[in-house]
């Protein structure tokens, strides 16, 4: 009989290729793709991994505000003006 695991070499067996194929986490592949651009001014706020206690920043919440009082915003399809 095989054994999978003694006491001095234990078992790793290697990943199926389905495994292998499968991509990385989203989240990973956002950071890799933002960390290009940390750089520039005013740098990218990433929303690829939100954290649900925080707000939203103050900015965002005053452009909702600004939008939200024009009434082209609330039409739907073609209707805007």
């Amino acid at each position: 009989s095989r054994s999978f695991a003694t006491s001095q070499q234990p078992f790793h067996p290697t990943p199926s290729e389905r495994i292998q194929a499968t991509d990385i986490p989203c989240v990973v592949q956002m950071q890799r793709m933002l960390s290009k651009y940390k750089e520039r001014e005013g740098g990218v706020l990433s929303l690829a991994q939100g954290i649900v206690h925080w707000n939203p920043p103050q900015q965002a919440v005053e452009e909702i505000r600004k939008a939200l009082v024009d009434d082209a915003i609330h039409l739907y399809g073609i209707f805007y003006r």
